[in-house]
């Protein structure tokens, strides 16, 4: 995607260095022209700058120099400028003022700056665009999370704000739980207004609170709203999913991605079960599930058999306690003992635990892992990988310890990850991130070490990323008092 250039470029790309290392079309390479609207966001019928510039960067004259800039059908461009001589090293420049109809529709839109000259007796010519976005008097946007937030502070920055649309903001909602979700309207105009948002909510997913506004001329004001996901929200067969919201005012929308997450209350254990790979000591855990439907990469198991695992959760004041019973109908065992690492190669477990409940990155979290078996056999071992102590377990986990078992139609697993290799120590009654993330290869003669993954399945599964890489992404649970 071209986001932004300094030289003239052709319609459709067929190379990065066109323009700029060769020439695009006639015009010579390297010359400078670039496109720079005061801003992106204008005036729907309010006259708005745009600037065109153009450098000479050849050795030669540029006699009849005309710039120009196009807009869309319907709107208004004023006229150019005289043409004029550009001697090398010499610009020259043109601030149009482009007016969109009052009833343009409020989306990215392409203005086209263009030049024409003679060189050597040559007509050359090139063109450039950039874009602008025509906006009503009242605009509502959703609050960014802090990482979108900082992607949209980049652009602006970069003058590069028409990509921000391509990255809608993200609404985490724990199943059962309402979550406040801030929108934040803007009255651009001279009046003074009121109104209400009007936001569409997948089924499922509910909203409460005042979504009236008024404003005084040029004022902007947060209002907050609740929203809450139940089971109903949830595709077949599936914990967690990513739905589209919007909402708008007048002709003005945006949109976000809620992204629908598990919850579950997990019990503090009277006893501590022995890690050894047999479940029947976790029976007091929660439980939960990880099915097919729960894929976040390549390719889909082909049923239950293949790939799935019901999981039973628990703790006390020194670990949390993880059991999983994996189907898999074949379990591969191509990593070598001396070899622990990047579980996603084959098949393993992976525990991400965020402590805190608030973590904005993994350096903050704890990130087990386990391959169920190695080219020695069966014998779980563990390590944390993506977090801020990553190697074996014995060296980054002291008191971690994990055990699997070769069982019908797949294998057995068990983790116990002490609070106290984690970055805080929860208390009963604590909200952590927790997610469960399932590695499936399905090949017999794998090179040792080879990479195999086929399938990559979650407890809370989204695109790549979400599952391991944004804790607050990741199931809420809470620790029963």
């Amino acid at each position: 995607m071209l986001v932004a250039s300094r030289v003239p470029t052709p319609v459709q790309e067929t190379s990065l260095m066109g323009g700029a290392l060769t020439p695009s079309g006639s015009s010579p390479a390297g010359v400078k022209l670039e496109v720079l609207p005061a801003a992106y966001d204008i005036g729907a019928g309010q006259a708005a700058p745009v600037t065109v510039k153009l450098t000479n960067t050849t050795g030669k004259d540029m006699t009849g120099v005309t710039l120009a800039l196009n807009a869309p059908d319907g709107w208004k461009v004023s006229a150019a400028p005289a043409a004029k001589t550009l001697k090398p090293g010499e610009s020259a420049s043109a601030t149009f003022q482009v007016t969109a109809p009052a009833n343009a529709a409020a989306q990215r839109s392409e203005v086209t700056g263009s030049y024409r000259a003679a060189q050597d007796g040559q007509s050359i010519t090139g063109r450039a665009g950039n874009f602008v976005r025509p906006l009503p008097a009242v605009v509502a946007t959703f609050a960014p999370t802090f990482d979108v937030a900082a992607y949209q502070d980049f652009a602006r920055q970069t003058g590069t704000d028409w990509v921000i649309g391509s990255l809608p903001t993200r609404l985490a909602l724990a199943l059962g739980q309402k979550t406040p979700v801030n929108v934040l309207v803007t009255n651009r105009s001279k009046a003074a207004v009121n109104g209400k948002v009007d936001l569409k909510m997948p089924a499922g997913v509910t909203l409460s609170g005042d979504t009236a506004y008024q404003l005084a001329a040029g004022q902007s004001k947060t209002l907050t709203f609740q929203m809450e996901a139940v089971a109903a929200a949830l595709p077949a067969g599936r914990q967690s999913a990513l739905l589209p919201v919007s909402l708008s005012t007048g002709n003005f929308t945006d949109t976000a991605n809620a992204y629908i997450l598990p919850t579950l209350t997990i019990p503090r254990l009277s006893k501590a079960p022995v890690i050894d790979g047999d479940l029947a000591d976790m029976s007091a855990g929660a439980d939960g599930q990880i099915g097919p439907e729960d894929l976040w990469w390549r390719a889909k198991p082909d049923s239950a058999a293949d790939a799935s695992a019901g999981f039973k959760l628990g703790y006390d004041d020194t670990y949390l306690y993880v059991g999983m019973n994996v189907k898999d109908e074949l379990v591969a065992c191509n990593i070598a003992p001396d070899d622990i690492k990047a579980q996603l190669r084959s098949d393993a477990i992976g525990v991400t635990v965020d402590p805190s409940g608030d973590s904005k990155d993994t350096g903050t979290t704890m990130q087990a892992a386990a391959f169920p078996c190695t080219t020695d056999g069966f014998g779980a071992r563990g390590f944390r990988d993506a977090d801020a102590n990553q190697g074996v377990m014995e060296e980054t986990a002291p008191g971690m310890q994990v055990a699997s078992r070769k069982v019908d139609g797949g294998y057995s697993i068990e983790f116990r990850l002490p609070w106290a290799a984690m970055p805080k120590v929860p208390k009963a009654g604590d909200t952590i991130g927790l997610n469960l993330v399932m590695y499936d290869g399905d090949q017999a003669d794998a090179r040792v070490g080879a990479n195999i993954s086929q399938s990559g399945l979650a407890w809370a599964s989204f695109s790549w990323g979400g599952k391991q890489a944004l804790p607050y992404l990741w199931p809420r649970v809470t620790l029963g008092k």
